[in-house]
């Protein structure tokens, strides 16, 4: 059976994929800001569960986070 890929995550979800707690990301929510990080885009359902797109915390990883290291170094002969 082939595995789905889910389009939208719950706050749990959500603090896994991204690395931060729930608990920071509701207060992201609350705020709408924590010093510079600004809070990921997020929907609510008619009864009130909020839900985050998988394509926008991905973008907004993208936006609010600086690549350092990690890059395969080209290899040199002399």
């Amino acid at each position: 059976m082939e595995k789905i890929e889910k389009r939208w995550m719950t706050t749990k979800e959500e603090a896994y994929y991204t690395g931060y707690s729930p608990k920071y990301l509701a207060k992201l929510r609350e705020t709408g800001n924590i010093g510079k990080r600004v809070a990921p885009p997020y929907g609510k359902s008619s009864s009130g569960a909020v839900r985050y797109e998988k394509k926008d915390l991905d973008e907004w990883m993208e936006k609010n986070f600086q690549k350092i290291g990690g890059f395969e170094k080209e290899e040199v002969s002399i």
